[in-house]
C-alpha cells in the first residue's frame, strides 16, 4: 500500500516522520480512492478537509519519501470539488500551498488553529448536497470535541460528514493520570476539550487509584470516545491501534461513517494495512 503514496523529493523541506507513519497515510489513500469515485458517481462530487495538514510531504529516512495527508487528498482522483487544508505553522502552510500549485491543484490553505478555523473551513463547502471526508491528525490532545460536533452537524441527506481521527490514546492516559496539583487543572481542561464534557472523569479516578492498568484505561477512554461519536449519529465507528517500532501504543485510528460502503472499504483497508481490522469495542 505504501507504493501508492511515494513521491520523489521536490527540493522543498519535508517533515521527518517515524517509519510507521506511512502506513496511516497509505490507509488514507486506500480509502479515499473508492470514496472519491462513489461520491463522484452518486452525488456529483465531494469535499476534503484536513485539519492538521502539515507541509504536504514526509521523509521516513533511507530514501523513503511520501506524500502527506493533505497532498494525498488534493491529488486524489476523481478530484474533490474543493480541498480545505488547515495548518497552524506559517512556514508549513506556505510550503503546502507551493506543493499544491506544483501538483497543478487548487486548494484553500488556512493558516491557523484547527479549533479556531473550523467554522471558516466548513463554510467553504457551499454545496450542501456533496459529502465530505474530514481528517484530523493532531500531535496530541489539540483536537477539540466541538470540531467533531460541527463536522457531524453538516449532513448530506441525513448522513454526517465522514471522519478519520488519529486519537492520542496514550496522551489521554498520561494526562488523566496526573496528580500534581500544579498541573491537574490545566490537564483536566485539556480532557474536557477532547471529550467535550466530564464523562472521562470516572475512568481517570479509577486510573489514579490504581484500580485499572494501562490497557484497561485506554480501552475505556477509547470506548467512551467511540460512544460519543455514535451519539452524534454515526452508524459505524471503528478503530485500529497503531504501534511504534518497540510495540508501544502510538495512537488509535478512529473512523466514523454512516455509509455501508464506507464501513466495508475501511474494514478492508484495516486488513490490508495492518493485517486485521480492530472494530468497535
Amino acid at each position: 500500500m505504501r507504493e501508492s503514496i511515494r513521491m520523489e523529493p521536490d527540493g522543498l523541506p519535508m517533515r521527518t516522520v517515524n517509519n510507521w507513519t506511512p502506513d496511516k497515510l497509505a490507509l488514507l489513500a486506500y480509502y479515499l480512492k473508492p470514496f472519491a469515485k462513489l461520491c463522484h458517481e452518486k452525488a456529483g462530487g465531494w469535499y476534503f478537509l484536513d485539519g492538521f495538514a502539515g507541509n504536504g510531504a514526509n521523509d521516513a529516512g533511507e530514501g523513503n519519501t511520501f506524500r502527506g495527508s493533505a497532498l494525498i487528498g488534493v491529488t486524489m482522483e476523481p478530484a474533490a470539488q474543493k480541498c480545505v487544508l488547515i495548518e497552524r505553522r506559517a512556514r508549513d502552510a506556505e510550503l503546502l500551498k507551493t506543493r499544491c500549485e506544483g501538483a497543478g491543484k487548487e486548494a484553500v490553505v488556512l493558516h491557523g488553529d484547527c479549533n479556531e478555523e473550523i467554522t471558516a473551513a466548513l463554510a467553504e463547502f457551499e454545496d450542501r448536497r456533496l459529502p465530505a471526508f474530514c481528517l484530523f491528525d493532531p500531535e496530541g490532545l489539540e483536537l477539540d470535541w466541538e470540531v467533531i460536533e460541527l463536522c457531524a452537524g453538516r449532513r448530506v441527506r441525513g448522513t454526517p460528514y465522514e471522519l478519520l481521527i488519529y486519537f492520542s490514546t496514550p496522551g489521554v492516559m498520561r494526562t488523566a493520570s496526573v496528580t500534581d496539583s500544579r498541573m491537574i487543572e490545566a490537564d483536566e481542561r485539556a480532557l474536557r476539550r477532547v471529550f467535550g464534557n466530564d464523562a472521562w472523569r470516572p475512568i481517570a479516578e479509577k486510573q489514579r487509584a490504581g484500580a485499572m492498568d494501562g490497557r484497561e484505561a485506554w480501552t475505556e477512554y477509547l470506548s467512551l470516545y467511540q460512544q460519543q461519536l455514535r451519539a452524534l449519529g454515526y452508524q459505524y465507528v471503528m478503530s485500529r491501534p497503531s504501534f511504534m517500532g518497540d510495540r508501544r501504543l502510538a495512537y488509535h485510528l478512529v473512523f466514523a461513517s454512516s455509509s455501508d460502503a464506507g464501513q466495508s472499504i475501511m474494514e478492508d483497508g484495516f486488513r490490508s494495512a495492518y493485517g486485521h481490522p480492530r472494530l468497535s469495542l
